[in-house]
């Protein structure tokens, strides 16, 4: 989810309309997050797996690295999508 959106931060109240295009944008934004936090989760929980049947250490080194800059980008892609919503 780079893409780069041009709104203001939204806050839904009762007597306030709100743009359902917005709301849609935002929903399907942190829905490809939660789906990259899934897919990493996914990955690591196979790669774990595969680490206690075959003791390979070093590849599972290699993919807990990768798993952690995996989780790092969902990390900063919720916190900058996060800033569209205010309490």
């Amino acid at each position: 989810m780079e893409e780069d959106f041009d709104f203001e931060k939204v806050s839904i109240k009762d007597t306030m309309e709100v743009d359902s295009t917005k709301i849609i944008i935002l929903l399907c934004g942190f829905l490809g997050i939660q789906q990259c936090n899934a897919q990493a989760y996914s990955k690591l929980k196979r790669g774990f797996s595969n680490y206690m049947a075959s003791g390979g250490e070093l590849a599972y080194q290699q993919l807990c690295r990768e798993i952690t800059v995996e989780f790092n980008d969902c990390s900063k892609n919720s916190l900058k999508w996060s800033h569209y919503l205010k309490p």
